[in-house]
């Protein structure tokens, strides 16, 4: 397998504001070292290049992993910080004057709704890889470091396997978990109106977020 990193794709603007936003897609890059995630109860694949950004200092170059949750400052699609910022942007807005002209109205709530849809579905489609100077860029900056970290890791891994996995904890995983996935399924444009769907993307994230707190 290869990495599982979450890295920045296209970047976007959110509707009626100048703030910028990327969609992410999963790294791909070639895989150098496994990690044990969510208190030792996942094991992640993760290349060199998206290892220094796991392990900086400056963790707003860190954006989760792919099938993971979003931190939620980070400026991507689905993290609180979107969602926030798109709610704040739909907001009605009471008319200055009378007379404005219903049907502007209406196609304008309609190009908002087509916006919503296209995000939603971008966040599950695969498409266009870095550019190709930052490709260059990580490219050198692998080629001066190197990492070593593996023997810290694996000392690690011996110690946390012989610990005992509480069940009460697992079985309150497995139930977020699927609710999780139920929310997934349901927050669809045709199967939910835009409110419902950001309400569930909300819900999505905080179900993670317990599930990393567990």
């Amino acid at each position: 397998m290869n990495c599982q990193a979450r890295i920045l794709d296209v970047a976007k603007t959110i509707p009626n504001t100048k703030l910028i936003y990327h969609t992410t897609t999963e790294c791909g890059g070639e895989l150098s070292k496994k990690l044990f995630v969510d208190s030792r109860d996942a094991q992640m694949n993760i290349c060199s290049c998206c290892f220094r950004r796991y392990n900086s200092k400056a963790k707003q170059e860190w954006y989760g992993w792919f099938d993971g949750s979003y931190p939620p400052e980070a400026k991507v699609l689905g993290s609180k910080w979107y969602h926030e910022q798109l709610a704040a942007s739909t907001q009605v807005v009471e008319p200055e004057e009378d007379g404005i002209d219903e049907l502007q109205q209406g196609m304008e709530s309609m190009r908002l709704s087509e916006e919503v849809e296209a995000e939603v579905e971008a966040e599950e489609v695969e498409v266009e890889v870095e550019a190709e100077a930052e490709a260059e860029a990580e490219a050198e900056a692998e080629a001066e470091a190197e990492v070593e970290v593996e023997e810290e890791v694996e000392e690690e891994v011996e110690e946390e396997e012989e610990a005992e996995v509480v069940e009460t904890k697992e079985e309150k995983k497995a139930k977020l978990k699927a609710r999780i996935k139920e929310l997934q399924v349901a927050a669809k444009p045709g199967k939910m109106s835009l409110k419902d769907i950001q309400a569930a993307f909300k819900e999505i994230t905080n179900l993670k977020t317990q599930i990393h707190m567990l």
